[in-house]
């Protein structure tokens, strides 16, 4: 399957062409095209602000992260060998 764009297309939309006919796009490529990886700005943002939100609040922090690092330490403190 051959893609094509035309000068005139600024989009950045790929358009599959089989015979030099225009064909609907299959799943893997609306999902891979350019045009389909726009988002919202606001939509990206809203994690980030919640976050500092949070940090200003002084909200203690609910990640796993912590956790996860004192397993870590845990598990490669040198062993102590009874004598």
């Amino acid at each position: 399957m051959n893609k094509t764009r035309t000068p005139r297309d600024t989009s950045g939309r790929t358009t599959p062409v089989q015979h030099e006919t225009e064909v609907p796009r299959l799943p893997h490529e609306h999902d891979e095209s350019a045009d389909s990886q726009r988002t919202d700005a606001r939509q990206q943002d809203l994690p980030a602000r919640k976050a500092y939100g949070d940090a200003e609040k002084k909200q203690p922090d609910t990640g796993t992260a912590p956790v996860m690092n004192e397993v870590y330490d845990r598990q490669k403190r040198p062993k102590t060998v009874p004598r």
